[in-house]
Parts: structure tokens; C-alpha cells; sequence
């Protein structure tokens, strides 16, 4: 089966039937390193096999910087799905403002093989990465 990823917000009437089950989830805070919020303005990238979610990325355009956060998978090991929800995010929104995450340090690989970099440790178990814009404005 391939995999398929679908942008929802909270807004949309599958959101909460998709969505609904993984928030405030203890599985999903614990593979995450915290809770996830269903804030409005939030863009989530749904990956799919079937009717089966196999896992999400959130992100959030603030005022002065884009954050990317909330990735999680079903099954730890999917690594490609992490990937290709990275670089769906990046695909919408990383091409007129930076973005930027804190991850777990287990989950950076998916952000800087999608052309994050590391600007430092947050804790013990969290990395801040930070990606380029691609555009400058005004170029675009």
C-alpha cells in the first residue's frame, strides 16, 4: 500500500475524526516529548496507508518565525514516512520564511535530511534545528 499525506486543519470536518484519537494521547506525548494542540492557524500533514495513519507533522506560522513541530509515527521505525512528512511541510512552507523545531534528538534525522541544521541541544533529549528559506522576498 503507498503512502498518502493529506493537509487538514482543525477547521476541516475530517480533522477531528482523523486527528482526534492521537490528541492527548499519552503514546503519542511520550513519542513526541509533549502534548499536541489542535490551535487554530495550525497546518497538519497527515501521511496514510489505506485508512490507517501511520503518522502527522504540524506547523504553525507565527508573527516572526514558522515552527514546525508534533511529528510522530505509529511505529518508530517508519522513518520514510517521517521523511516525507518533513519535506511536505517544507514543500508549503519553507520557501518564504525559515523553520523552525525542537525535536527529540531520535527524530532529527527526518528534519536535517530535509535541510535542517542543528543549532544547538535543548535539554537532554532535545535538538533545536532551524532551515533556510529558499526564497528571499521580494524574489519571488
Amino acid at each position: 500500500m503507498s503512502l498518502t499525506i493529506t493537509r487538514l486543519t482543525n477547521a476541516d470536518r475530517e480533522f477531528y475524526p482523523v486527528m482526534g484519537p492521537f490528541l492527548a494521547n499519552r503514546d503519542v506525548v511520550k513519542f513526541v516529548g509533549d502534548k499536541i494542540w489542535d490551535d487554530p492557524g495550525k497546518t497538519w500533514f497527515v501521511a496514510r496507508e489505506g485508512s490507517d495513519v501511520v503518522g502527522f507533522v504540524a506547523v504553525t506560522e507565527l508573527k516572526k518565525r514558522t515552527l514546525a513541530e508534533s511529528l510522530y509515527l505509529a511505529d518508530a521505525d517508519r522513518t520514510d514516512a517521517a521523511a516525507a512528512l518533513v519535506a511536505q511541510a517544507v514543500r508549503e512552507f519553507g520557501h518564504d520564511r525559515h523553520l523552525e523545531v525542537t525535536v527529540k534528538r531520535e527524530n532529527a534525522p527526518a528534519y536535517t535530511g530535509n535541510g535542517f541544521a542543528e543549532i544547538g541541544p535543548v535539554g537532554k533529549h532535545f535538538l533545536k534545528l532551524a532551515r533556510a528559506a529558499t526564497v528571499t522576498r521580494g524574489t519571488r
